[in-house]
């Protein structure tokens, strides 16, 4: 698989281009920020320090801190003027480069530059090397954007190799981020990425939207597999689809920011991104990647559709040519949207030519799964049901409820959140060691990382990330309607599904089902019953949701069918809470921009570039939304508020393509300003990690109310009775007479002493797997075999009772000690409920290690996993976790939340 198969690349910020003279100014503007941050925490200390001093020193020492202050302000406006002169130096410096062809900086070529990137059509065509690293491709970070420039006209030296700018995806321009390539690598394989297409060509037939072109370009660096039975004869390109859907919409402008409630016809791009292929091809959907073609195919039997109707096979491409679905044996249909340079070439026929010739290839990702777990619903898509009682919050955190109060206390599901369980496909090594040796748990380092997952599972439950019968699947548009009007020129078909239908197989027939996306913005729930029939279950067989073509959904959730995945939720109390807030909701419905074409040249690259990556914000856009949803009573003015800030978003969104942004009138703005101006709600303590300076106080709000109705004092874990058996940190060795090894502990101290687990991405360790290879293989370095490393590891870490370095030490070690684990335990042992000693057991029945364990049992002491008070505990009563007391409490609790449940799901 595409994500399993990793190449490491050096990944570059702007910075690893500087010259020296850029680098010193570059030096002098770090080491005075450091000054600042030192003064600024200085002050603040100073500042905690003079609250706890007493009365009578108050006096002197205010006098004294009035002196440093002073002094401390003088100090800090000498250096913020130093960093902005510096800041001015160097800008106007790398400016002044621009015509210089860079070189990477030798120094910064560290194994801390190196990234990881997923296999796709470019790593094969250059011949990447799996889990090493090649020096081939090159990620650049970008945060000075002359230096973009730079690179853009000159390319730059590596190694003494040239590299010049390849593409950039629209992924990778949300993050200021872009891909160069060996110009001779580029040289030789253009014509294999880009089907024969040169920029030459499409300049002379009038150029491209930049970003467009970018994105395009890019197709060939997305996570693929290679599609090796994939035959370009076997496919043709027909017109998309697209219907008039009548329906009521409050349509916005984007020039004066009315919004108007009106009945009006929406033209709806049914296939937009979407093809067919025929079972024969594929039983599961998934999605596609050619050059400059891309999309969702979804399986439809559409010669069955041909045979049964007895209509024609012949079809129009998009170019006017005629094509014999049946004698030219076409498996799959694409269509015009996911084909996104047909302009440029002559016709189907050309491109075919032109693919077979550069031996192009394609490839697929996101394969349909064979079992599609369940999800969770997130703050968004609660916070816009702003009238939910607490009944209604506590049964839909039921789940989440019982997992943390379990997990507390029994080992089995303390496995579970660990991942250890068996039904995960993939474990790393330390899940793995955990699933066949759970007095793992006993360990330091376990409890503690136990109690990193229990505070996030916590976060969870106060952020609103419920867990509830629900799915993310593929959304397809009814394709027995789009074969009706290919196949028989229907102009407006019916299709299987009636108005508004929906169809799931994954659900049974007539349940209501919730239909979300996201983001989730505005009120943007559809609920529906699932149709389900002999005829939907006879040409609609896979685990996508179908929608109808006549319907306005899309414009609801904002999806397209081209790999969009919708959340489909079956739980009543949910629906019920949406039907209620969605009864005057009607979709948003506003006009697009066109985006505008522009020849292929560097500096129309990098003014297109340089547009997107100013273009705006999504995530502040979408904070200030979720403060409307969480500031109080809901009342129209703010439901507008919420509306032109969809608006806002969707052509923020779109605005590295378009360059267009509608200008809020004054008016507008101030309307907006008034709701947004406060501070992001209080459950972002839990939702993104926010500290108490910059919420707002706890209210009453949905999501709010949920940290009330499940305070922490909820929650306490309990390790003492609740861990089974005994660790033994021997079972985890090859050798159980290793000793301690000073080299081997101090190379790997030394090793792993700057990992910084803590951060993630561009920000942190995005080098992660990079790194533990390099790690491991110089451990081998020293003349040792890696089992004798593994083993002087263990002795050193888990001999005494310490923390420190057994995450970089799972992380790299955790497979090897596995195999130490299914060596050293026999299968047909177990774990002795009452001594905790692992034994062998004689019968396959047996329980206990021998009888006296079994009488014991009878008379063991147990304490209150609530309280912590000994319970008494006589016969059978040894499984009591709870004394008399809490188990009552804790009863009424459940009863009280299963009855609100019941209550709910049957009202």
């Amino acid at each position: 698989m595409a994500l399993s198969k990793l190449h490491y690349v050096y990944g570059l910020d702007t910075s690893c281009f500087y010259t020296d003279e850029e680098k010193a100014i570059e030096n002098r503007i770090i080491r005075a920020k450091y000054l600042l941050k030192t003064l600024d925490e200085w002050t603040s200390k100073q500042k905690i320090a003079s609250g706890f001093l007493h009365k009578n020193i108050a006096r002197k020492s205010r006098k004294h801190s009035c002196k440093y202050t002073l002094n401390h302000k003088r100090r800090r406006d000498i250096l913020r003027r130093y960093v902005a002169d510096h800041k001015t130096q160097l800008k106007d410096l790398l400016a002044k480069n621009i015509p210089l062809t860079r070189e990477v900086r030798p120094s910064t070529l560290t194994i801390r530059r190196q990234v990881s990137i997923f296999d796709s059509n470019l790593t094969r065509c250059f011949g990447l090397k799996e889990r090493q690293l090649n020096e081939e491709i090159v990620i650049v970070q970008v945060y000075f954007f002359d230096v973009v420039k730079s690179i853009l006209h000159n390319g730059f030296m590596m190694n003494g190799k040239k590299y010049v700018f390849f593409s950039a995806s629209a992924g990778q321009i949300r993050t200021k981020k872009f891909v160069a390539v060996r110009e001779d690598l580029l040289k030789e394989h253009w014509n294999t990425l880009t089907a024969g297409m040169t920029i030459e060509e499409i300049n002379a037939k009038g150029g491209i939207n930049i970003n467009k072109f970018l994105a395009y370009t890019a197709l060939s660096n997305s996570a693929t597999d290679l599609w090796e039975e994939f035959d370009i004869d076997r496919c043709v390109v027909v017109e998309d689809f697209e219907n008039n859907v009548n329906g009521f919409v409050d349509f916005m402008s984007d020039k004066d920011f009315s919004i108007t409630r009106q009945q009006m016809d929406v033209p709806i791009a049914q296939t937009d991104g979407c093809g067919m292929m025929l079972p024969s091809v594929s039983k599961k959907n998934f999605m596609v990647r050619l050059p400059f073609v891309k999309g969702l195919l979804g399986t439809f039997d559409f010669i069955k559709f041909i045979e049964k109707h007895d209509c024609s096979p012949i079809v129009t491409d998009i170019y006017g040519d005629k094509h014999d679905i049946i004698a030219e044996d076409i498996r799959i249909i694409l269509t015009k949207s996911q084909f996104k340079l047909w302009k440029m070439y002559d016709s189907w026929q050309d491109y075919k030519d032109r693919f077979k010739k550069y031996g192009c290839s394609a490839g697929r990702c996101n394969m349909e799964e064979d079992y599609i777990p369940d999800a969770k619903i997130n703050y968004q898509m609660i916070q816009t049901l702003y009238d939910m009682t607490d009944a209604e919050i506590i049964a839909l955190a039921q789940k989440n409820d019982e997992e943390i109060i379990k997990m507390c206390s029994d080992p089995n599901t303390m496995l579970k959140v660990f991942g250890a369980d068996d039904e995960r496909k993939y474990k790393s090594g330390f899940q793995k060691c955990l699933n066949v040796y759970p007095e793992l748990l006993a360990d330091p380092y376990t409890k503690a990382t136990l109690r990193d997952i229990k505070k996030s599972l916590e976060g969870e439950l106060w952020s609103g990330k419920f867990k509830l019968d629900c799915k993310y699947t593929f959304v397809l548009p009814d394709f027995y309607a789009v074969c009706e009007n290919l196949f028989m020129g229907i102009e407006n078909p019916k299709g299987i599904l009636g108005r508004d239908e929906i169809s799931c197989r994954l659900y049974p027939e007539g349940v209501e089902l919730d239909c979300l996306r996201s983001p989730h913005l505005s009120i943007e729930h559809f609920v529906k019953d699932n149709t389900i029939n002999d005829v939907t279950t006879e040409w609609f067989n896979t685990d996508a949701i179908y929608v109808s073509v006549d319907s306005l959904l899309s414009k609801i959730l904002q999806y397209d069918c081209d790999g969009d995945k919708l959340l489909i939720v079956n739980n009543k109390v949910l629906t019920n809470a949406a039907k209620r807030v969605t009864k005057d909701v009607v979709p948003l419905y506003y006009y697009m921009a066109k985006a505008g074409s522009v020849e292929v040249t560097p500096e129309h690259i990098y003014d297109g570039l340089i547009a997107a990556y100013t273009g705006g914000n999504i995530g502040e856009i979408s904070n200030a939304i979720t403060k409307i949803w969480n500031g109080g009573e809901i009342n129209k003015e703010k439901m507008n508020v919420v509306k032109w800030l969809c608006m806002q978003n969707n052509f923020t969104i779109d605005y590295a393509k378009t360059l267009y942004k509608p200008e809020e009138p004054d008016w507008v703005h101030d309307i907006i300003t008034r709701h947004t101006k406060s501070k992001v709600p209080a459950f972002f303590k839990y939702a993104k990690d926010k500290d108490d300076k910059q919420i707002e106080p706890l209210n009453d709000s949905t999501v709010n109310r949920i940290y009330k109705l499940f305070p922490p004092k909820r929650y306490r874990l309990n390790f003492k009775l609740n861990i089974k058996g005994i660790f033994n940190y021997k079972m985890l060795l090859h050798n159980s007479h290793a000793t301690l090894n000073k080299d081997v502990t101090e190379k790997f101290v030394k090793l792993t002493s700057s990992l910084n687990f803590n951060q993630t991405g561009t920000e942190g360790l995005s080098n992660y797997h990079a790194v533990f290879d390099a790690v491991r293989e110089e451990m081998l370095v020293l003349p040792y075999t890696e089992q004798e490393i593994v083993d002087a590891l263990v002795v050193y870490l888990f001999s005494e009772k310490s923390n420190s370095k057994k995450r970089a030490f799972w992380t790299i070690y955790g497979d090897v000690v596995y195999q130490n684990l299914r060596h050293n335990i026999d299968e047909n042992s177990a774990i002795c409920p009452t001594c905790g000693q692992r034994f062998i057991k004689t019968r396959k029945d047996q329980t206990y290690c021998c009888t006296a364990c079994r009488q014991a049992t009878k008379k063991k002491r147990s304490f209150c996993i609530d309280c912590g008070k000994e319970i008494s505990t006589k016969g059978k009563a040894n499984r009591k976790v709870r004394c008399d007391v809490c188990a009552r409490k804790r009863k009424a609790e459940l009863q009280h939340i299963r009855y609100i449940a019941k209550k709910l799901s049957t009202s």
